[in-house]
């Protein structure tokens, strides 16, 4: 895909899907193809594949952990949390998921 395609689709996600988008234009941008879900993305591309969830307080995430681990189960793809604003997680919550085996990113726009 081309430079100014993905540059296009990557705005355009952000404007349709706000804070989900704005995750999903950053794989677009790094060369996955991405599809947003209701409440998470599937990214796909460069040989890997991943489901990305996306939380912005620490009470979500309690919610949302056992969700992204089973839809990468389900769908063969490495599990990814997304920690966006300036949300703090503590240390022993971070050290917890990564023990589970659910990569975390943070993304602070």
């Amino acid at each position: 895909m081309s430079g100014w395609r993905r540059t296009y689709l990557a705005n355009t996600l952000v404007r349709k899907y706000g804070i989900l988008g704005k995750v999903a234009s950053r794989y677009v941008l790094a060369g996955f193809s991405v599809r947003v879900f209701k409440d998470y993305i599937l990214a796909r591309g460069r040989g890997e594949s991943r489901v990305v969830c996306v939380i912005t307080n620490v009470k979500e995430l309690s919610d949302k952990l056992p969700r992204v681990k089973e839809l990468a189960k389900k769908l063969l793809s490495k599990p990814t949390l997304v920690v966006y604003g300036k949300c703090k997680i503590p240390d022993e919550l971070i050290e917890k998921v990564t023990s589970e085996g659910v990569g975390i990113k943070f993304v602070r726009d």
